[in-house]
């Protein structure tokens, strides 16, 4: 095995740079992550696949797992046998982590044992390549896993959006809702819900006809996108007529500016155009929530700051405490927006009983 000096691994960035610039010069390409400790054999998988994507290499698995998470990759072509930390052991760490499991992995080894082959499909690795490499063979199942991606990347994205007002639906809010409390827990970063839904949308749907029902949605959809202002913000159609926001770094008095824009729009459906001729009449309610340092169970940086109880908020409580307001706000037809703490909506749920 050729010893990784600095002068070959300077000379190898520069070749797979090249490679990846040629590759790129048609348009958006795959990212395809090479891990191995030997020189050599990133090379040769560099110029198999320099027409297939963009490729991006690692010579051990802690650096490896690093650019996965920090790049788009789309493929991975896994060493085996790795020093300090081996392919199977990466595998096992992509696999378990849900934002980087759907990457495939084609394992790259010497060996010629089932029994390891096995194990790494076991794992979840898409395929096997044995060593010596043949480019040729290479190519062509990187071309095929390649294929499956985009596949399964389109099945992904359908699955987890809305067919009529083209948002994420339920689940995929769900799924960003736990990244983010995740994330603004470790940082200790307010977080804030928003729940939009449009009033007696069934009676709508009767009078008006269900084309007009659909038109109603995504109306709103265009208002709910044009009011928040940042790349972070969500905006997903959470069920029925009834749609969901998430702003993440966002206090309560951030959010309310954000449900204040929304009701201008609302009030004003035109958006300074003319307004289509026939175009009823349309009503919201709105319930909002913030986890932020106002709340009397704020917790940051892991510390409770708060001499109050119960402090074990998740993030279904702060849904839960906009789903409180949003009732509230259908129920009084208010026109300003309904606010619910998320500290009620907890003691609430651990007392089962709704407090005055």
């Amino acid at each position: 095995m050729e010893t990784i000096t600095q002068t070959a691994m300077q000379a190898l960035a520069q070749a797979v740079t090249q490679a990846s610039t040629q590759a790129g010069a048609t348009g958006a390409q795959p990212g395809i992550l090479l891990v191995d400790d030997d020189v050599v054999t990133i090379r040769v998988l560099s110029q198999a696949l320099q027409d297939q994507g963009h490729i991006h290499f690692a010579k051990g698995g802690h650096e490896a797992l690093r650019l996965a998470r920090t790049e788009a990759i789309d493929l991975i072509l896994l060493d085996a046998e790795m020093p300090l930390m081996n392919g199977f052991q990466v595998c096992q760490a992509l696999k378990a982590d849900p934002a980087l499991a759907h990457i495939p992995i084609i394992f790259v080894t010497s060996h010629a044992d089932q029994d390891v082959e096995h194990a790494g499909m076991a794992m979840g690795a898409a395929d096997f390549i044995a060593k010596p490499i043949r480019p040729v063979i290479v190519a062509a199942r990187v071309a095929t896993q390649l294929r499956l991606k985009e596949a399964a990347d389109q099945l992904r994205e359908l699955a987890l959006s809305d067919s009529i007002t083209g948002l994420p639906n339920r689940r995929a809010f769900d799924d960003a809702l736990a990244r983010e409390w995740g994330r603004s827990r470790r940082c200790g970063e307010p977080l804030s819900v928003v729940m939009v839904g449009i009033e007696g949308f069934k009676a709508y749907n009767v009078e008006h006809g269900r084309r007009r029902g659909d038109e109603a949605l995504v109306h709103l959809t265009g208002i709910l996108t044009d009011s928040l202002r940042r790349p972070a913000d969500l905006a997903a159609r959470y069920s029925g007529a009834t749609f969901a926001l998430m702003l993440p770094c966002t206090g309560r008095a951030g959010v309310s500016e954000v449900v204040r824009r929304i009701l201008d729009r609302v009030a004003s459906p035109d958006h300074g155009e003319a307004e289509p001729v026939g175009r009823p009449a349309m009503d919201v309610a709105i319930g909002f929530s913030s986890y932020d340092e106002q709340c009397d169970n704020w917790i940051s940086d892991g510390r409770q700051t708060r001499e109050s109880q119960p402090a074990a908020v998740c993030a279904a409580d702060i849904v839960e405490a906009a789903s409180l307001a949003f009732v509230e706000a259908k129920q009084a037809h208010a026109s300003a927006g309904r606010y619910v703490s998320v500290y009620r909506a907890l003691v609430e749920r651990i007392s089962d009983q709704p407090l005055g």
